[in-house]
């Protein structure tokens, strides 16, 4: 149960004691390599984002000339 708390309090992983050094490096480096790809997902994400954007300010903008 003791576990589950820190979970529903926003924890993602735990380390038990006693800790093997080698284990608590290897879970560092894989948090911080998946919040280095989050970073760059959300970086993608709104380039993508401006891209839609600006692609459909230009069909607006065409569909409005085409009216006209």
């Amino acid at each position: 149960k003791n576990k589950t708390v820190g979970f529903n309090l926003g924890a993602l992983d735990y380390i038990v004691k006693p800790f093997n050094m080698e284990e608590v490096k290897a879970r560092v480096k894989t948090h911080l390599m998946l919040h280095l790809a989050q970073q760059e997902l959300s970086v993608q994400n709104e380039l993508l984002e401006q891209r839609v954007y600006e692609r459909t300010k230009e069909i607006l903008h065409v569909q409005q000339a085409t009216i006209m």
